[in-house]
C-alpha cells in the first residue's frame, strides 16, 4: 500500500477525513472519496470472505446444535434418518468451506506478492492468516464430531420394535416359530418314564413386549404361550389295560434381544427359554409350567413394567380358535380317560 498525500482534487487545498472514506476540502468545501491501490481493493476483499467464512461457521454449529437436540428429543426411525442425512450435508458444507477458506489464502498470497512489502500490509496479513487458521480448526472439530455422531448412529444396533417389523421377515417368523414350539416338548427334564404329551403344543397368545428405556435388557422379547396336553401312563396290578391320567399344563418361551440387519432381515439365535421357571408336580413329577393361565399371564406378561405388551397373532393360522381347539382337546383327553378307566 502506497502512502499519499491527499489533496483537494477541484483547488488543491487540504481535506479532512468525515468518514470511512469521505474526505472534504476545507478551501472550497468539494467532498470525494480518493482511489484506492490494488492491495487496498484486495485487502477489503479478504476481509469481507473472511467475515463470510466466519458466518458460515457459526450456521454450521447452529444447525449441528438443532440437530443434536433433535436426537435427545426423537427417538424415532424417522428422526434418525434425517438426523443422518443433515449430518451428511453438515459435512459437505463444512468441506466446501474448508477448500473455499485454502483457496482465499492461496490468492491473496499471490496478490500479496504483486504490491509492495510494507510493515502495514504484512499486519494484515499475519491478522487474516490468523483468522483463517482458525476458521480452518473450527471446521476441522467440526468435521470430526459429525463423522463421530454418524458413526455413533450407524453402529449402534436396531431393535425390532413393530409387529409390521417381525411379520415382514416370514424367514424369521418361521424358524421362530418352529423354535419356541420345539422348546415346549422338551421332555429332558423328567424323571419318570411314563409321561407324555398328548398331540402338538397349542399355541394360546404371542406377545412383543418392548422395554420402554433403552438401557433396560433385554431390548425386546418375544414371547408365545403354549397349552401341553400331559398324560400319566400306568398299569394296574389287577387289570391288563394301562389307565391314563390327563392334565393341562401352561408353559411360556421367548427369544429376547431381536436386532435388525441392513437388509431388514430380523438376527436371532433361535434358542428360546422358559420365560418362568415356575414348576407344578401333578403325580408326584415335576413339570415346567402353569396349571392356572391366568396366573401365567399375570406373572409372565403384565408383571413386566419395563416394556410395553403388543399382542401379536403367531398362532400358524390358528388365530382366535387356538383357545377353542385347547379347550375341546382337553375335554377328549379326559373323556379317553374315562372310557380306559
Amino acid at each position: 500500500m502506497k502512502l499519499k498525500s491527499l489533496r483537494c482534487p477541484n483547488c488543491g487545498g487540504p481535506v479532512k477525513k468525515i468518514g470511512e472514506k469521505n474526505y472534504v476540502c476545507e478551501s472550497c468545501g468539494t467532498s470525494f472519496v480518493p482511489d484506492l491501490d490494488p492491495e487496498d481493493v484486495e485487502m477489503e476483499r479478504i476481509k469481507a470472505e473472511a467475515e463470510i467464512k466466519k458466518k458460515r461457521i457459526d450456521a454450521v454449529q447452529n444447525g449441528m446444535n438443532r440437530i443434536s437436540n433433535a436426537q435427545r428429543s426423537q427417538g424415532t426411525r424417522a428422526a434418525k434418518s434425517i438426523a443422518l442425512i443433515m449430518v451428511s450435508m453438515i459435512v459437505v458444507i463444512i468441506m466446501i468451506s474448508v477448500f473455499v477458506t485454502i483457496f482465499s489464502a492461496t490468492r491473496y498470497m499471490h496478490h500479496r506478492n504483486q504490491y509492495a512489502n510494507t510493515s502495514d500490509y504484512d499486519a494484515k496479513r499475519s491478522e487474516l492468516e490468523e483468522k483463517a487458521k482458525k476458521l480452518q480448526e473450527e471446521a476441522q472439530k467440526a468435521q470430526e464430531e459429525a463423522a463421530r455422531r454418524m458413526q455413533e448412529a450407524l453402529s449402534k444396533p436396531k431393535y425390532v420394535t413393530s409387529l409390521e417389523e417381525i411379520l415382514a421377515d416370514e424367514t424369521f417368523t418361521t424358524n421362530a416359530k418352529a423354535a419356541l414350539r420345539a422348546a415346549t416338548k422338551n421332555t429332558d427334564f423328567l424323571v419318570w418314564s411314563n409321561y407324555f404329551i398328548d398331540g402338538e403344543p397349542t399355541i394360546m397368545r404371542s406377545y412383543l413386549l418392548v422395554a420402554k428405556d433403552e438401557k433396560t435388557r433385554p431390548q425386546n422379547r418375544l414371547i408365545s404361550i403354549y397349552r401341553i396336553n400331559w398324560y400319566a401312563e400306568y398299569d394296574a396290578d389287577d387289570e391288563e389295560e394301562y389307565h391314563r391320567d390327563y392334565f393341562p399344563l401352561y408353559q411360556a418361551q421367548e427369544l429376547t434381544d431381536l436386532t435388525i440387519n441392513s437388509d431388514g432381515t430380523i438376527k436371532s439365535d433361535y434358542v428360546p427359554d422358559n420365560v418362568s421357571w415356575h414348576t407344578e408336580i401333578p403325580r408326584n413329577q415335576m413339570f415346567w409350567g402353569y396349571a392356572d393361565y391366568d396366573q401365567l399371564i399375570r406373572e409372565c406378561i403384565l408383571a413386566q413394567s419395563d416394556y410395553a405388551a403388543i399382542e401379536i397373532d403367531f398362532s400358524d393360522g390358528l388365530g382366535e380358535d387356538a383357545e377353542t381347539e385347547s379347550d375341546s382337546g382337553e375335554d377328549a383327553g379326559q373323556d379317553n380317560a374315562g372310557e380306559t378307566e
